[in-house]
């Protein structure tokens, strides 16, 4: 059995307003950036707590291969 792991994430607003999300990528390891503006910070804001709810009944902390 083998635990997923949680990826060490950085949260921060840009010099020009963007909201980023900055993870370091596993396989290369170069950081892979997200930025967000304004109007998709609401977007994500109103849907985050249903995305929350899905995640939370999806999510065992399992990695489970698939199987061929």
């Amino acid at each position: 059995m083998e635990l997923l792991p949680a990826y060490q994430t950085e949260f921060y607003v840009s010099d020009c307003g963007y909201i980023v999300i900055s993870q370091e990528h596993i396989e290369c390891g170069l950081d892979a950036q997200f930025l967000i503006s304004p109007d998709q910070a609401k977007t994500l804001l109103a849907l985050l707590p249903d995305l929350i709810k899905e995640q939370e009944s999806k999510w065992t902390g399992i990695y489970e291969p698939d199987e061929e």
